[in-house]
């Protein structure tokens, strides 16, 4: 009968998900890992992920390898955007709005893309859902739209607004 063994098993796969992370101009091969160097420590490999406008270092994230680092990128990318986090990876440099003149309605009409799905800036309905078939809203200026469109997912999704926008 076998028995358990007290000490883990080693192993050299990386944990999953950390493949999306790869970047070969990165000096730790990962994205999102950076290298810290303390007088008294050696090397530490820290991550960071830009959210509310500013670089943050995810808590916890401080490991000596980068691999490890890099589980904890995942981790967080995975608690904020659910399943189709490699999604939101890929596409978080795109803009997640769109802004045009329609001469047909004689303004500028605006679109979003919510959890990766476009949707036009219409008007909700209490409850937060788009009217079926209403009209979009018809915007005077780009700017008005444009403001309208962080408002919008705002509206829609509440306190989850600015994680909801992005592009697939």
């Amino acid at each position: 009968m076998p028995t358990e063994s007290a000490t883990p098993i080693r192993t050299t796969a990386p944990p999953p998900g950390v493949d999306h992370l790869r970047c070969w101009s990165s000096g730790t091969g990962y994205r999102n890992v950076y290298r810290h160097e303390s007088n008294a420590g050696g090397v530490w490999y820290v991550a960071k992920v830009k959210y509310g406008g500013r670089l943050r270092v995810l808590a916890g994230s401080r490991s000596r390898s980068p691999r490890a680092t890099a589980a904890a990128v995942v981790a967080w990318y995975r608690r904020r955007y659910g399943d189709r986090w490699p999604d939101a990876l890929r596409w978080r440099k795109f803009n997640a709005r769109k802004v045009w003149y329609s001469r047909k309605r004689g303004g500028f009409l605006a679109a979003v893309w919510l959890w990766g799905d476009r949707c036009e800036v219409r008007r909700l309905t209490r409850g937060g859902d788009v009217r079926p078939g209403a009209p979009p809203v018809v915007f005077q200026t780009r700017a008005e739209a444009v403001a309208a469109c962080r408002a919008f997912a705002a509206d829609r999704w509440g306190l989850f607004g600015p994680a909801a926008l992005w592009r697939a």
